[in-house]
């Protein structure tokens, strides 16, 4: 009678244990699966389109820049003076700009920043304008005639 009980227990365990093994496989199928499936599913998104946004503001504020800095220089160069030269450049980039998509949501700062760094590496000289604080002095000019409320990044 002893081994009949012992023999019931041995198979009670080793069905247990069979339950446990069929419960893990399936667990692990289920496992499998749900990440295969959101693999597929985040390889559906094409993430290159943050990057290309990314791109085309870079690319609009190196025209920006470019476009104000040869109106500011030139402006300079024919005897303007440097607040008249800033705002006859603001005024004609302004009127460029302004329609292009995306231009109300660029970096007012980062333009400024890059705005200035390019004037004092063309023309600086011309309104003794040079390194860092000249950039910093030009950015600072550049705000405050825009009226911008911008932060530093």
């Amino acid at each position: 009678m002893q081994h009949q009980y012992k023999k019931r227990i041995i198979l009670r365990t080793y069905f247990a244990i069979e339950i446990i093994i069929k419960s893990l496989h399936k667990f692990f199928i289920a496992l499998i699966f749900f990440s295969l499936s959101v693999s597929f599913i985040f390889s559906l998104f094409n993430f290159q389109y943050v990057e290309a946004a990314i791109i085309k503001n870079d690319k609009l504020m190196e025209r920006i820049s470019k476009d104000y800095t040869n109106k500011f220089c030139n402006s300079l160069a024919f005897g303007l003076a440097r607040e008249s030269a800033m705002n006859f450049s603001n005024q004609e980039n302004n009127l460029i700009f302004k329609k292009k998509k995306g231009f109300d949501s660029l970096n007012k700062y980062l333009i400024a920043n890059k705005i200035a760094i390019s004037v004092v590496g063309e023309c600086g000289y011309l309104i003794n304008l040079s390194g860092e604080d000249g950039i910093e002095e030009f950015t600072n000019d550049y705000i405050s005639i825009n009226n911008f409320n911008v932060k530093e990044n």
